[in-house]
């Protein structure tokens, strides 16, 4: 596989992300976790934003985007938001692997193009490779907020999550 095929995957997976953390949101709000569901539909608004910078790289590179189909999103449900978030980080560390991934493809063929691609921040945005890192740091410190409080308590962090 080729750089603008691994990037071809890149976009099905922040798709994925996308479509993922969106029924994550829809989850949360069906059992009343309206800061978390918040932050989900957030962090789904984001995932798409990041599809739609790959696709509009590659259509800079003169490659047409393939929208192939998405993984299927298991159901969720329940209302442990430990669960949810778990999950999150599963997602965003899988999503680090494959950008990581992708990096060493593009070193690999001296692809400096994708490589400034992944690495060079925009005006309000840090990189895919920095954000990754963000992204995961933001969820690992909601763990730990969540692991130190009982069942109770996870309502404040629910409200501290509300955007």
């Amino acid at each position: 596989m080729n750089t603008l095929e691994a990037l071809q995957e890149q976009l099905t997976l922040e798709r994925t992300n996308a479509a993922y953390y969106r029924a994550m949101a829809d989850a949360l709000d069906n059992v009343n976790w309206a800061g978390s569901a918040s932050w989900m539909r957030s962090a789904g608004n984001d995932e798409q934003g990041h599809a739609d910078r790959v696709a509009n790289y590659l259509i800079d590179r003169n490659v047409q985007p393939v929208y192939g189909p998405i993984e299927e999103i298991p159901e969720l449900s329940g209302d442990d938001l430990v669960q949810y978030f778990n999950a999150a980080m599963a997602r965003e560390k899988d999503t680090t692997a494959a950008l990581v991934s992708l990096y060493l493809q593009a070193w690999a063929e001296q692809d400096v193009q994708t490589i400034a691609f992944l690495l060079n921040p925009g005006d309000e945005w840090p990189g895919f490779i920095a954000e990754q890192t963000q992204s995961e740091r933001e969820i690992y410190d909601i763990l730990q907020e969540l692991n130190r409080l009982d069942k109770c308590g996870w309502k404040l962090v629910d409200q501290q999550l509300k955007k």
